[in-house]
């Protein structure tokens, strides 16, 4: 990376309204709580993810708080997916943990049930990536997925990301160690 081309920061500040073929990614705002709660404390969704749910009120404001204090360091960035034609809640996108240092941010992504194996993901992914290096200029996302994940893999592999580590017991749910891979992707504008 150029000092030319620093990380843009109030590109995080000020994340805009995104769109997709069919969704809108809107940024996060005390309006899509309750939608993205849906998402959070279902339990099945969650599960996928071996994250507990956000299934109490306690949960979900201290979820919330916590991502809106990051946003205003300027160390995440997310946004609320609609369907175009129906403006129907989808899911959450994020690039969150990010490290002005090293210009470096993870993705996360999670999908309502109804609309698992629909191409909302990737279509979701495609589009905050394509925000995070033009506009943020990112020089790195990484994404840790659980090797039992298939879905998320596939959505990785899709946009580009490629395996670089494999943590062995790196993750602790209901009692029991699991192993995560973690996928990477350099920014294609600073490739030599």
């Amino acid at each position: 990376m150029t000092e030319e081309a620093p990380m843009n920061i109030q590109a995080i500040l000020n994340i805009p309204v995104l769109e997709t073929e069919r969704l809108i990614l809107k940024p996060l705002a005390e309006e899509h709580f309750a939608e993205v709660m849906v998402g959070l404390g279902d339990k099945e969704v969650r599960h996928g993810m071996l994250m507990p749910a956000y299934d109490t009120r306690e949960r979900q404001m201290k979820w919330w708080d916590r991502f809106m204090q990051a946003h205003r360091k300027g160390e995440a960035a997310q946004w609320a997916a609609f369907q175009k034609d129906r403006n129907v809640y989808t899911g959450l996108f994020t690039v969150k943990e990010i490290d002005h240092n090293i210009h470096r941010g993870e993705l996360g992504y999670s999908i309502l049930k109804p609309f698992w194996g629909g191409g909302m993901a990737s279509e979701g992914v495609k589009c905050v990536m394509e925000y995070v290096f033009k506009e943020v200029n990112l020089h790195t996302v990484i994404a840790q997925i659980l090797p039992s994940n298939y879905a998320s893999l596939r959505v990785v592999s899709k946009m580009g990301f490629e395996q670089e580590a494999h943590f062995h017991e790196a993750h602790f749910y209901q009692g029991e160690y699991y192993d995560l891979l973690q996928y990477y992707r350099i920014n294609p504008a600073h490739k030599n």
